[in-house]
């Protein structure tokens, strides 16, 4: 996953890390782990932070890839 894209939508969309890590109900540091790509997001993880920032999962996994 790239994880400079993630972030970059992530900011775009003015979410925080904080934000996210509530929407996936997991720590900041786990969030922050996984956004640095020293960790990987479950398959339902992606699909809630697609859904979060209003992609479709496609075009955001196109995106991330």
């Amino acid at each position: 996953m790239n994880s400079l894209v993630l972030r970059e939508l992530r900011k775009q969309n003015k979410f925080s890390q904080e934000e996210m890590a509530r929407t996936l109900n997991i720590s900041l540091r786990a969030y922050q782990l996984k956004e640095k790509a020293e960790n990987e997001f479950l398959f339902s993880e992606i699909v809630k932070i697609a859904d979060k920032l209003g992609l479709e999962l496609n075009d955001f996994i196109n995106r991330i890839v």
